[in-house]
């Protein structure tokens, strides 16, 4: 069937559905173009009229057309429980004839989905993700990610809030306690002397070896991985051959700025990466070890550069990151990357619990010293497969600073008319309206990192503008439950999202919900 031929759209075939049987997961088109003096560039967002079926395109959000024919494909998953015909829509704008003159057009599919008895809350088989095996996959976008959706305005897919509510109670406000429980807000005597703390983890920038390439990258600044030798004694300073031997690398991911940054940026960037200086260590907490420059901190003047803000870290660098590139994995749409890589893994079900439950733990450790954290999220953790001794879980994972984030995640961030960005779609009601953060609003943003996870970093409310989202939220409208997620584990993120703060579970209430359905989890493996 012919959609597009040399730049004019069929109006008749793109007019009606494809219907898309129940024994039919993909269809396949092919495309190209014929244009070769400039890029004929494309954004691609495909929307469901119901979360009973998840389109999956294997094609980055947005590119470039090929010269050459080639094909991508679509995958229909049906993830509810009941038979019926769901519309699935394909949004296709093209920078054709011109950037400032584009042709758009919509394809419509009718998929057919069979009944099922019901999502199987152990179904380890179906859960899995493939996991790239060691760093270096090329970033991939993601038919979800949109990150400035240039083009097109997608219709909302947000069902009616009653729609996808979890399907059994959750069994978590069964358990909550009659009186409410203490919401903790920021202790005032946190305050930090950044001078003195800087001087305390100065570092020589000699010292640090800088792995070519970035992990990720702003506009103004980027995080890079380095090699930071130092001797036993711990104390910094240039090794000869004969002090060599005696010396050791440790393995660290530098957040650094630009020579594209201001005084502004900088200072902003050290309060925002030393907010956890005070904090005694936890092992899921990930905290600044060193400030390397080639001067010295104890004497301004002598420092010119902007300094590298070290964590110890040896794995596969930020979490949002590397839950896209599994999401790209599992769709198939990086298997030339994959060949080059090896074998891969998966992510199960309990991997995915044991993060977010190593999350609340360093979320609950912030809480306990008087630190409210205001931007819990998949893009402000570390994740490796090196974990502490006594830990039996394969995937480590900390919870950084929010430190350069907006810069290396803009699309996660709106202004709504105050100059000031925000992660507006990981935040409560109340907060959004008040700018106001506690250990409740902290509970939400977690509910919405969880929800990260067992996604793989889809972005939530992708169809709700920002503006939007606050009175959407007041009205009860919620992210729904996520392919395969255990009704219980939904039903936690759904407390969380509880519109009265004092009715959202404490750190220490829904930690022990979820290690009690991690406890059960474990047996069936």
């Amino acid at each position: 069937m012919q959609y597009v031929e040399n730049g004019v759209v069929n109006a008749y075939s793109t007019k009606f559905p494809y219907r898309v049987g129940t024994n039919i997961s993909h269809l396949i088109f092919s495309w190209n173009t014929s244009e070769l003096q400039k890029p004929v560039r494309y954004a691609i967002n495909a929307v469901a009229d119901k979360f009973d079926v998840l389109p999956v395109v294997n094609l980055p959000a947005q590119g470039v057309i090929p010269t050459e024919t080639e094909n991508f494909a679509v995958e229909y998953r049906c993830v509810g429980s009941r038979s019926d015909k769901f519309l699935v829509t394909l949004y296709f704008n093209i920078s054709w004839p011109s950037e400032n003159k584009t042709t758009a057009f919509t394809l419509k599919q009718e998929k057919l989905c069979a009944g099922r008895d019901g999502r199987r809350i152990l179904d380890e088989e179906k859960v899995a993700i493939d996991m790239p095996s060691r760093l270096g996959l090329t970033k991939e976008a993601s038919l979800f990610d949109s990150p400035t959706r240039p083009f097109i305005e997608p219709l909302t897919s947000t069902p009616n809030p009653s729609k996808f509510l979890p399907t059994k109670l959750p069994i978590f406000t069964a358990s909550l306690p009659s009186k409410a429980p203490p919401i903790i807000f920021e202790r005032a005597q946190n305050h930090l002397d950044i001078n003195n703390a800087l001087i305390e983890l100065s570092a020589d920038r000699n010292l640090f070896q800088v792995i070519p390439g970035c992990e990720l990258e702003g506009t103004f600044g980027e995080v890079k991985w380095a090699i930071w030798r130092q001797n036993r004694l711990g104390i910094c300073g240039d090794i000869d051959d004969e002090e060599d031997g005696a010396s050791e690398d440790i393995a660290v991911v530098c957040k650094t700025l630009k020579s594209t940054a201001d005084k502004a940026h900088f200072q902003q960037f050290i309060k925002d990466a030393l907010i956890f200086h005070n904090v005694p260590a936890h092992p899921n907490l990930a905290q600044v070890i060193g400030a390397a420059t080639y001067g010295n901190f104890s004497n301004p003047e002598t420092v010119s550069d902007f300094p590298l803000i070290t964590y110890r870290h040896q794995g596969f660098g930020n979490l949002k990151k590397f839950l896209i590139q599994c999401r790209s994995s599992s769709e198939g749409s990086s298997s030339a990357s994959k060949s080059k890589q090896g074998a891969s893994h998966t992510l199960r079900t309990h991997e995915l619990l044991s993060m977010a439950i190593q999350i609340l733990k360093a979320v609950q450790h912030l809480h306990k010293y008087g630190i409210i954290h205001k931007d819990v999220s998949t893009r402000n953790c570390l994740v490796s497969e090196i974990a502490p001794k006594l830990s039996n879980d394969r995937l480590y994972v900390q919870l950084c600073d929010s430190a350069l984030s907006k810069d290396l995640f803009p699309n996660d961030y709106h202004c709504l008319g105050d100059n000031d960005n925000r992660p507006i779609k990981w935040l409560a009601p109340e907060t959004i309206k008040s700018k106001v953060h506690n250990s409740a609003s902290d509970i939400w943003s977690f509910g919405v990192a969880m929800w990260e996870l067992f996604t793989c970093a889809q972005q939530p409310y992708f169809e709700i503008e920002p503006e939007e989202v606050q009175a959407e939220l007041e009205q009860g409208v919620r992210l729904g439950q996520p392919y395969n997620c255990p009704d219980e584990l939904y039903g936690a993120m759904y407390c969380c999202w509880n519109r009265e703060a004092l009715k959202r579970p404490t750190t220490g209430q829904l930690l022990k919900l979820l290690e009690d359905f991690n406890a059960e989890l474990k047996k069936y493996i």
